[in-house]
């Protein structure tokens, strides 16, 4: 479903080792029971039974990165925070949300050094349109 162009950009990140792709599969035991408790506790509030596929990614992702202590979440969610401030965050391996958006925004404004055909390969990844990329986010000069 991602044109070819994103998953060619994603394969060179991961090929240069800037990507990492992970699976709840291989987490030691006591993590595995951090991930599956998280999990459950996201599910309930992020998971609609009528629409059971509806942010299940997110809830996935999250859990991992509660598992393995991963510090920020990159999404595209507006209020994926207070939800996460909630229902995860208890002052140990707390987790901030970025949206792919601000962190493009930073790259664009020179404040991390993201280049511009990563943050474009971000963008695609995340489903919106490199038209409204090359046009609104990150015009070429």
């Amino acid at each position: 479903m991602m044109p070819s162009s994103a998953i060619q950009q994603l394969n060179e990140l991961i090929a240069e080792g800037k990507v990492v792709l992970v699976n709840e599969c291989n987490l030691k035991m006591a993590d595995k029971a951090v991930y599956a408790a998280t999990y459950e506790n996201l599910a309930k509030v992020m998971i609609d039974p009528r629409r059971p596929n509806k942010n299940k990614g997110e809830v996935c992702s999250l859990a991992y990165a509660k598992a393995t202590g991963i510090p920020v979440f990159a999404t595209d969610e507006m209020n994926l925070q207070p939800i996460i401030d909630t229902q995860l965050n208890t002052g140990i391996d707390d987790i901030t949300c970025i949206r792919i958006v601000d962190i493009i925004e930073k790259a664009y404004q020179g404040e991390i050094a993201v280049p511009r055909k990563v943050c474009k390969a971000l963008w695609i990844i995340c489903g919106k349109l490199k038209e409204t990329f090359d046009r609104e986010i990150w015009p070429l000069e």
